[in-house]
């Protein structure tokens, strides 16, 4: 569902759905925290519930893919 939706919205980012590792990895305290990492796994951005229009993703990550 991921890829198609991402696929369908023509997204020059990769994406990733986390498992139960990734949580610990990173510590993830709640599942409604977006975070932003780049190519070597490194938090450069991250937010809270409710953060964010459909715009502000768009802007945030084509802005961090350079």
């Amino acid at each position: 569902m991921l890829r198609r939706y991402h696929a369908e919205q023509g997204y020059p980012w990769p994406a990733a759905v986390g498992n139960r590792e990734t949580i610990e990895a990173y510590n993830v305290i709640s599942t409604s925290i977006k975070y932003a990492m780049d190519r070597n796994g490194v938090i450069l951005w991250r937010k809270g519930y409710g953060v964010g229009s459909a715009a502000e993703w768009d802007e945030l990550l084509r802005t961090l893919a350079g």
